[in-house]
């Protein structure tokens, strides 16, 4: 949903400074993201806006700049690359969440993830250690987990989450995107938990 947004934002810029946009998916996958890159470069592009698969996406992007392909990255950064960025502020959004988490009485709160390799995940994680840590909370591994942003199953997870001992479980979680969110909804009334209710 979000990547869609942002795509229909770029294509109505563009037809107004009478440019053509073609559209690639990579499903997050670092291979798709390459052959794209090598199509692009083929058909000779006057730039490319690009959502990075993650950390790997170093070698993809090093192509464009060999070429002498103008590009931005969306969503996502990559260190090491000096480029111009359209970002979101993951931290602090993140941060709100988990705080109006606490003001609801949550003080186990779990974090479903996606991976490490993904600025936006590590930022996101960042925030939740943070604001635990400033709110007295403690940060509980058992309850942290990763997965694919774009998984369409957390079953795994939550039911990991819900077998721990009663006192460690989570009352409440957050999840990476909604990609994460629908499928951790999705797993908890498979395992019989109502959400918001349970």
């Amino acid at each position: 949903p979000f990547f869609t947004r942002v795509a229909r934002g770029a294509e109505d810029k563009a037809k107004q400074m009478g440019l053509q946009i073609l559209f690639s998916n990579s499903d997050e996958d670092f291979k798709k993201e390459a052959d794209y890159i090598d199509m692009l470069l083929s058909t000779k592009v006057d730039g490319v806006l690009l959502a990075p698969t993650g950390d790997q996406s170093k070698k993809n992007i090093r192509k464009l700049i060999k070429h002498d392909i103008p590009f931005v990255l969306i969503d996502r950064k990559i260190d090491g690359i000096g480029s111009d960025l359209v970002l979101g502020d993951n931290y602090e959004g993140t941060r709100k969440l988990v705080e109006h988490l606490i003001e609801q009485g949550h003080q186990k709160i779990a974090l479903i993830n996606g991976p490490s390799s993904v600025s936006t995940a590590r930022e996101r994680q960042k925030a939740y250690v943070e604001t635990l840590k400033l709110s007295g909370l403690p940060l509980n591994e058992k309850i942290m987990a990763q997965i694919h942003f774009k998984q369409d199953d957390a079953n795994a997870v939550v039911e990991n989450f819900l077998s721990l001992p009663k006192q460690d479980r989570p009352t409440a979680i957050f999840a990476g995107n909604n990609f994460i969110a629908v499928s951790t909804i999705k797993a908890l009334r498979h395992f019989g938990v109502d959400v918001p209710e349970g």
